[in-house]
């Protein structure tokens, strides 16, 4: 009796991935089908289609040439040590 049961539910469990197989391909199959035959919707703002001046602004490249340039600093002995001392406290109260 034990085998058959087995056997029904062998059986069923097969016949259920069968119809999961075959719903998800007619699921795949009709998304696909809409996203070929969807019209296609690109409308573009006429001011982005206007051509490109190639012509460089003088004037926009002596504005970005006068601006303020960093300089990269170089860390001090005083930042150094204020982190050691640092340590040194969070050692200290780790051990008391």
């Amino acid at each position: 009796m034990a085998r058959r049961n087995i056997l029904l539910v062998n059986r069923t469990l097969y016949q259920i991935g069968i119809v999961t197989l075959f719903a998800s391909l007619i699921w795949v199959g009709i998304g696909i089908y809409l996203t070929l035959n969807k019209p296609l919707n690109a409308e573009v703002d006429k001011k982005i289609l206007e051509s490109i001046n190639p012509i460089i602004d003088q004037e926009v490249i002596k504005a970005l040439s006068s601006r303020l340039v960093l300089e990269l600093v170089e860390p001090t002995e005083t930042s150094i040590s204020a982190n050691s001392t640092l340590n040194d406290n969070i050692n200290q109260d780790n051990q008391q």
